[in-house]
């Protein structure tokens, strides 16, 4: 080998070197990326039984909402209706 290869040679290997670490790097940063967005899952994980409980409480709570109005409604209606007969027989 001579010294002329050897010179095309060192800067050959020291960007491969560069590459290298720059390719761990970058692999390094990745895998920090992955671990917070396991960490943000995982919480969403923790938190989705207390979110599907109220989701559940909310339903029912707009259930009971919507019988009370029918109720309210029906009541109404009805003295509507007994209204009408007091005017019929005041008439």
């Amino acid at each position: 080998m001579s010294v002329d290869d050897e010179k095309a040679a060192s800067p050959l290997g020291e960007r491969l070197l560069e590459g290298l670490r720059n390719l761990w790097a970058e692999v390094k940063r990745h895998s920090k990326v992955l671990d917070h967005h396991g960490q943000q899952i995982e919480a969403l994980k923790s938190r989705m039984p207390a979110l599907e409980h109220e989701a559940k409480g909310l339903r029912i709570g707009r259930g009971k909402a919507r019988a009370k109005n029918v109720k309210l409604e029906a009541a109404l209606a009805e003295s509507e209706t007994k209204l009408a007969e007091i005017k019929a027989v005041l008439n």
